[in-house]
C-alpha cells in the first residue's frame, strides 16, 4: 500500500475518541486527532489498564437495546502479561454485561470467548479469510469440550491449562464447526494473509 493510501485509509477512519491514561500518547498523535475533532480523554486510574478504561467508558454509554459486539484491534501481540491481562479482562466485561460480545483482532487471528453451551460457528472456509488452523483454550478453568467439523474431534473431553490435554493446532475440515463445552473458553483461528 501507498503512503499515500495509507493517509486517506487514517483520515476515513477516525476514532470515536482516545481515552487512557495516555502515558504513551506522543504529543504528534494527539494533535493530529484533536484537529480532526476526535475527543483525546484522560483518565489517571494506575489501577487499571487503557483496556478497561476504555470498556468503562463503552460500557456506560451501552442501552439494553443496542447491539453489543465490540471489535478490538491489534490484540495478542506484543507482550505476554500484556495479551493475558487482556483475556482476563474480555472474561470480566462479558460477564459483567450479559449481551456484550468482544471479538480481539490480531495481525494474525480472531479470538473471543465461546460460552458454555453449544455453539455452530458457519462460513469458516468461505472466502478464504481464515486459514484452518483453530484452538480452543480453556484460560478461564478446566472444562469439558465436544467439537464436530475439525480435523481432531474430540467427545466430552477433559481439558485444562495446569498441564492437561489441549485442542491447539487443530485444523477445520468442514465450512460449520460445532463446538459444545461446560465452562467459557477461549476459540482462536488463525486468518489468512492478506
Amino acid at each position: 500500500m501507498l503512503k499515500g493510501d495509507l493517509i486517506a485509509q487514517r483520515e476515513q477512519y477516525l476514532p470515536d475518541m482516545i481515552h487512557g491514561d495516555l502515558d504513551s500518547l506522543r504529543d504528534d498523535v494527539r494533535d493530529y486527532y484533536e484537529a480532526r475533532g476526535v475527543p483525546v480523554l484522560r483518565d489517571g486510574d494506575q489501577y487499571s489498564t487503557d483496556f478497561g478504561k476504555c470498556m468503562k467508558k463503552i460500557s456506560s454509554r451501552l442501552t439494553s437495546s443496542m447491539v453489543r459486539d465490540v471489535i478490538v484491534l491489534g490484540t495478542l501481540g506484543g507482550r505476554v502479561d500484556q495479551g493475558l491481562g487482556l483475556l482476563n479482562e474480555i472474561y470480566r466485561e462479558e460477564n459483567r454485561h450479559a449481551d456484550l460480545r468482544l471479538w480481539l483482532f490480531s495481525e494474525c487471528s480472531l479470538s473471543f470467548i465461546l460460552r458454555s453451551k453449544e455453539t455452530l460457528l458457519r462460513g469458516l472456509q468461505e472466502d478464504g479469510v481464515f486459514t484452518e488452523n483453530v484452538g480452543f483454550l480453556p484460560i478461564y478453568g478446566p472444562a469439558i469440550i465436544s467439537t464436530e467439523g475439525l480435523e481432531w474431534d474430540v467427545k466430552e473431553w477433559p481439558t485444562e491449562m495446569n498441564g492437561g490435554q489441549l485442542s491447539t493446532s487443530n485444523h477445520v475440515k468442514a465450512n460449520d464447526v460445532r463446538i459444545g463445552t461446560d465452562v467459557p473458553i477461549l476459540f482462536t483461528i488463525e486468518r489468512a494473509p492478506l
